[in-house]
């Protein structure tokens, strides 16, 4: 699984940031687009037929860099 950062925005104006696990991003915007319902997960509930756009984005892992953590007096 991998992490998908989506923004969906709705009818009533409102848009929506949030992180999903799914095998791929067009699983996300699949499951946003097609077919009628309510989409209920992670204390967010909206209706999917008010749902006009989705994007969507593999969400990328911070960079680590140990020489960052060096400080110099």
């Amino acid at each position: 699984m991998k992490e998908i950062a989506a923004t969906v925005s709705l009818s009533n104006g409102h848009v929506i940031k949030m992180v999903l696990e799914r095998e791929n991003v067009e699983s996300v915007i699949e499951e946003f687009l097609e077919g009628s319902g309510k989409f209920n997960e992670g204390g967010i509930s909206f209706l999917k037929d008010h749902v006009i756009s989705v994007e969507a984005s593999e969400k990328k892992m911070a960079r680590i860099n140990n020489d960052a953590k060096k400080y110099v007096p």
